[in-house]
């Protein structure tokens, strides 16, 4: 692992284990699998934190990115170094050093595989039954209507509290509408665009969104009108023109910065490869209905697509 990307890592462990996140509970908020922050917190792994999971590491932590990402044009002043031992259990433990010039080497953290349901010290209060009550809310109401991240989710119910809550007992609370063998229940989708997971509320055929981008308003004659476009794997743009609460659930008007993320639930009818219209190369695509949920129809009265895949969460 690359120096840069070891003090990357020292730096997210410190601030999770600041904030009282286990592994588990910030691998949920950045919608990545279960053991993401594990392996990323192995030094004998090669996995290391993307661009988007450093942005993502901003809004959970609060903090600027100087405290995550170390000054690549600027000579540290310190050495860090990472010593290894194994358990009775055969598990491995690390501690990271750092030694200021020519000083004495000081133990800066301790770390290694951890258990899903540590608690880590917090300063939360808020239980779990509270929070899934805030939960069942949400999901009788029109909350999960438009795809969820985790972590919206979390800063959502944290701002209802208006107190710090544990990640782990609202993934175990949404995780109670997941597993439900029946519909409606809560689904989780994979966000392609972003490579993070989305939760929305099922229907009765199978849920998927398309992503579009919400451009402008259309005219001042009903100002709330917009105007979504997105592009199929042919090159060409469609448009749809609806009021921007079908495609987002986050107010926008006049003085929003444009454009804007937004979906279209769609169904998706078919699914195979092409080739790249661009590169050439072969790629996913998907074919799709937005007349199946929503009855969306573009300007020109299409509904039925071709789409690169990455463009649908489903």
């Amino acid at each position: 692992m690359p120096m840069i990307e070891v003090e990357r890592m020292l730096n997210v462990l410190i601030l999770r284990h600041e904030k009282g996140y286990n592994q588990f509970e910030l691998a949920f908020l950045l919608g990545q699998r279960d053991l993401y922050i594990r392996d990323a917190e192995d030094p004998n792994k090669k996995l290391t934190y993307s661009v988007a999971a450093t942005n993502q590491f901003r809004q959970i932590f609060g903090s600027g990115i100087q405290t995550i990402v170390p000054n690549v044009n600027q000579a540290p002043t310190y050495s860090t170094r990472i010593l290894q031992a194994t358990d009775e259990a055969g598990r491995n433990l690390y501690r990271a050093d750092k030694k200021v010039g020519n000083g004495k080497w000081k133990s800066l953290i301790s770390f290694g595989e951890e258990p899903k349901d540590l608690l880590l010290p917090s300063n939360s209060t808020i239980t779990s039954e509270q929070i899934q009550s805030w939960v069942d809310e949400k999901y009788e109401g029109n909350y999960f209507y438009f795809p969820k991240t985790a972590l919206k989710i979390f800063k959502d119910c944290e701002g209802h509290f208006n107190e710090p809550i544990r990640p782990i007992f609202l993934a175990e609370d949404l995780q109670s509408y997941t597993i439900k063998k029946k519909a409606p229940r809560l689904i989780k989708l994979r966000d392609k665009f972003n490579s993070w997971d989305v939760f929305a509320k099922e229907t009765n055929d199978k849920t998927a969104f398309l992503k579009v981008k919400i451009e402008r308003f259309v005219g001042s004659d009903d100002p709330g009108l917009v105007e979504c476009v997105f592009t199929d794997t042919k090159g060409k743009q469609h448009i749809f023109q609806e009021r921007w609460k079908a495609f987002t659930d986050i107010p926008i008007d006049a003085k929003s910065r444009l454009p804007v993320w937004g979906v279209v639930a769609c169904l998706v009818t078919g699914r195979h490869k092409i080739k790249h219209p661009i590169t050439g190369k072969e790629v996913k695509a998907a074919k799709i209905s937005t007349q199946a949920h929503w009855g969306m129809n573009t300007i020109k009265g299409l509904n039925e697509f071709e789409v690169f895949d990455d463009m649908v969460m489903a």
